[in-house]
C-alpha cells in the first residue's frame, strides 16, 4: 500500500516539529535541572559556611555542651539532616544530637577521608542526600577541625518534577499546534494533486484525450498547462512513434543478446581450466581451447584437423571409440576415465564427459570436456598405500599398549599399597616413639627436682635445654600422628553444619581470643557431606594461625565467609590482618614443618597447614592462600557440596 504525499508532507512536517520540540524540551528541562541543583548547593554552601563560623570557637576550644547548644538551633531548617563536628584528628566531637552517641568515634566513607583532607568545602550527592564538609577555618585561615553536614534533596527533586511536568505540558502543547499547522498547510498544498493524477493515470492508459482542469496563476498553473500541451501531441503523434519505438526496441534486444551469448561462450571456452573440444562425425578435431596447451603441452596448431586417437593410450582406444559412436547416435554417456598423451610422452590421467552437437536437430560432432586427475590418481595411491602401513602400525601399537596399560596398573597397585604401608608405618611409629620420650622427660624432672642443690647452674641450664628438645620432639611426633590420622581414622561422611562446627570452635579459642582482643566476624555458612571431626579441626588449625601470627599492637581481625561456586561446590573464605608472608611461599606454606619464622618469634612445628591440606584433600576440594606481607593473609577453600562417596552413603541411610 503506496503512502500518499499528503500524508508523508504531515508525518515529515510532525517528526520535524517532535525532534525539534522534544531537543528544547529535553535542554530546557536539564539546564532547568542543573541551574535548580547549582543554587540549592550554593544556598547550602553558605549555610554550612555561616554553622561552621557560628562554631569555630567553640571547636578550637573544644567546648561540646556549646556546640551541642548550637547544633540544636540548626534543627529548625528542615533540609538538614545530620550533622557531624569533628576534631582535628576526625573524631567525632558531635553529631547534633542531645546524646551524642558517636562522640570519640570517626566517620566511615571515601567521602569523610576526603572531607579531612579538604583545604575548602567540598561536596557530593548520595542517593537523596547532598553531602558538604570541609575545614573550619581560623580568620588566620588556620584549620581548627571539620563540620560536614547533609541535607536533603527531597524538597528539591518536588521543584525539579514540577518544573519537568510543566515544560513537557508546554511541549506537548505546541507539538498539538504544529501537528494543526502541518494538517492544513499540507492540505492546502496538496489539493491539486488528485487532479494531476486522475489525468496521467488517462494519458497512461492511452486516453491522450485527458486533460488537467486547474486554473491557477502559481506553479502547479504552469505545470498543468504543460501536461495538457504535452497530450495534444501525443495524441497526433502516437501511432506512428510506437510502431517505430518497438521495431527498434526489438532489434536492439536481439542484437544485444546475441553478442552477450558470444561474448559469455568465448570467455567460458578461453578462460575454463579444462580441456573443452569439439570433434566432427569422422574424429576430426575442429576446436581446442587455450587449457589444452597448458594439460599437455602440444599447441592447439599441432592438432587442428587432426583424427584424436593418436592422443589416446591404445589400451583406452577401443572403448573411446565405443563412446564416441554413442555420442554420435545422440545419447549422453556418463562420465569416464582415460589416459592421454603429453608432448614429453607422458601420459596423463583425464575425467571426461561428451556430449553431442546439434544443429537443426542433426548431431554434426562430439563436444568433450576433460579434467587433469593425474595428481589426484597418483594421491589415492600413495594414500591406500599409506592406509596400509598405518593399519600395520595400529595393531603394533596396540599390542605395546596392551602391555603398557596391564604394567601400568600393576604398579599403580604397588603404589596405593606402598602408601597405605607408609601411612601405618607413621602412625605406629610415631605413637611408639612417645614411650622414650616420656622416659627422658621423667629422668630429667627426678634430676632437677631430687638432685636440684648436687647439680650445678651450668648443668641445670643442660638439663633445661634436653627437657625443651624433649617436648619438641615429642609435639613433632603427636603433629606426624594428627597427620597420619587424616587418613587412617577418616570416618564415613554425614551431613555436617558449619556454623555449629564454627560456633563449637569459637568456644575452644575463646580464652586466647579473649586475651588478643580479636574481633571475629563471620557470615552464614552452608552445610556439607563431611567428616564432623576433620571439619572441626581444619577451622581450628585456620583461626588459631590467625591468632597467633598477628601484628604487634594490633588486635586480630578474622573474617569468614563463604560463597557458591556452583550447585555442586562452596568457597570459604577465611581472611585475617596478620603478619602475612611472601608469594613465593604460597605453596611451600602447606608442605609439613615447613616455617617461614624461628620458633623464638612464632612457636609451632609447622605440621598444621598441611593437615588443612590433606582434610580438603580428603573431601575431594581444594585449598590455596593470597596474602600481603604485613597486611593480610586469606585462605580460599573449595569443597563439594556432595561428593561421588557421599552420595552413595546418602543413597543407603
Amino acid at each position: 500500500m503506496k503512502t500518499s504525499i499528503r500524508l508523508k508532507l504531515i508525518a515529515y512536517t510532525f517528526l520535524l516539529i517532535l525532534i525539534v520540540g522534544g531537543a528544547i524540551s529535553l535542554f530546557s528541562i536539564h539546564e532547568g535541572q542543573q541551574l535548580i541543583l547549582s543554587t540549592y548547593e550554593k544556598k547550602c554552601t553558605q549555610i554550612t559556611d555561616l554553622i561552621a563560623q557560628t562554631l569555630m570557637n567553640d571547636i578550637y576550644f573544644l567546648d561540646s555542651n556549646a556546640i551541642r547548644l548550637h547544633l540544636e538551633d540548626t534543627r529548625i531548617n528542615p533540609d538538614i539532616i545530620n550533622i557531624y563536628v569533628m576534631d582535628m584528628e576526625g573524631n567525632i566531637l558531635s553529631d547534633g544530637t542531645l546524646k551524642n552517641s558517636l562522640s570519640d568515634q570517626k566517620l566511615q566513607g571515601a567521602f569523610n577521608k576526603k572531607v579531612l583532607k579538604a583545604k575548602e568545602w567540598i561536596s557530593k550527592t548520595e542517593g537523596d542526600l547532598l553531602k558538604i564538609g570541609g575545614p573550619v577555618l581560623l580568620p588566620d585561615s588556620n584549620v581548627v577541625g571539620y563540620l560536614q553536614i547533609d541535607f536533603t534533596l527531597g524538597r528539591l527533586y518536588q521543584i525539579v518534577n514540577h518544573t519537568t511536568r510543566f515544560n513537557i505540558l508546554i511541549t506537548l502543547v505546541c507539538m498539538a499546534i504544529g501537528a494543526v499547522l502541518a494538517f492544513i498547510t499540507s492540505s492546502i498544498i496538496t489539493k491539486p494533486l488528485p487532479i494531476f493524477l486522475k489525468a496521467t493515470q488517462e494519458i497512461k492508459k492511452g486516453n491522450f484525450k485527458a486533460r488537467v482542469l486547474l486554473n491557477r496563476g502559481d506553479e502547479l498553473g504552469m505545470l498543468a498547462n504543460s501536461l495538457n500541451q504535452m497530450a495534444e501531441a501525443l495524441e497526433t503523434n502516437t501511432t506512428s512513434i510506437s510502431r517505430l519505438n518497438d521495431e527498434i526496441k526489438d532489434r536492439k534486444e536481439i542484437e544485444e543478446a546475441l553478442r552477450y551469448s558470444e561474448q559469455r561462450y568465448k570467455t567460458l571456452i578461453e578462460t575454463a581450466p579444462d580441456l573443452i573440444s569439439i570433434v566432427d562425425r569422422e574424429g576430426a578435431i575442429i576446436s581446442l581451447n587455450p587449457a589444452f596447451e597448458k594439460i599437455t603441452g602440444w599447441t592447439i596448431q599441432e592438432w587442428i584437423g587432426k583424427n584424436f586417437a593418436p592422443l589416446i593410450h591404445s589400451d583406452d582406444l577401443p572403448r573411446i571409440r565405443e563412446n564416441f559412436k554413442r555420442v554420435l547416435k545422440g545419447t549422453t554417456p556418463p562420465v569416464f576415465e582415460m589416459r592421454i598423451q603429453s608432448k614429453s610422452g607422458q601420459y596423463l590421467v583425464v575425467e571426461s564427459a561428451s556430449k553431442p552437437q546439434l544443429i537443426k536437430g542433426e548431431v554434426v560432432g562430439v563436444l568433450g570436456i576433460s579434467r587433469d586427475i593425474s595428481r589426484r590418481k597418483k594421491a589415492e595411491e600413495e594414500l591406500q598405500k599409506l592406509y596400509s602401513e598405518l593399519e600395520i602400525r595400529v595393531k603394533d601399537r596396540t599390542k605395546e599398549l596392551a602391555k603398557s596399560n596391564h604394567l601400568l596398573k600393576q604398579k599403580t597397585e604397588e603404589l596405593k599399597r606402598s602408601n597405605t604401608e607408609l601411612e601405618q608405618f607413621a602412625y605406629i611409629a610415631s605413637h611408639d616413639l612417645q614411650e622414650p620420650l616420656y622416659v627422658i622427660q621423667a629422668f630429667i624432672d627426678t634430676l632437677q627436682t631430687q638432685y636440684k642443690k648436687k647439680i650445678d647452674p651450668e648443668m641445670q641450664i643442660l638439663l633445661e635445654r634436653i627437657r625443651n628438645a624433649a617436648a619438641r620432639m615429642s609435639q613433632l611426633i603427636y603433629d606426624v600422628l594428627e597427620f597420619s590420622r587424616i587418613t587412617m581414622c577418616s570416618k564415613p561422611f554425614v551431613r555436617v553444619d558449619l556454623n555449629q562446627t564454627l560456633q563449637e570452635v569459637l568456644g575452644d579459642l575463646e580464652i586466647r581470643i579473649r586475651e588478643c582482643q580479636a574481633k571475629i566476624e563471620y557470615d552464614s555458612l552452608p552445610t556439607v557431606c563431611a567428616d564432623e571431626l576433620q571439619m572441626r579441626q581444619l577451622f581450628q588449625n585456620l583461626l588459631s594461625n590467625a591468632l597467633k601470627f598477628r601484628r604487634k599492637d594490633i588486635a586480630p581481625h578474622i573474617q569468614v565467609r563463604s560463597e557458591m561456586n556452583s550447585d555442586t561446590s562452596v568457597k570459604i573464605l577465611v581472611q585475617d590482618n596478620g603478619i602475612g608472608f611472601e608469594k613465593e611461599y604460597v605453596e611451600k606454606i602447606f608442605a609439613p614443618f615447613q616455617r617461614l619464622h624461628s620458633r623464638n618469634q612464632y612457636e609451632g612445628s609447622g605440621i598444621g597447614l598441611a593437615i588443612c591440606k590433606k582434610i580438603v584433600e580428603q573431601h575431594q576440594g581444594r585449598i590455596g592462600a593470597l596474602s600481603q606481607e604485613g597486611e593480610w593473609t586469606q585462605f580460599i577453600i573449595t569443597l563439594p557440596l556432595k561428593s561421588e562417596a557421599v552420595s552413595e552413603i546418602l543413597s543407603e541411610v
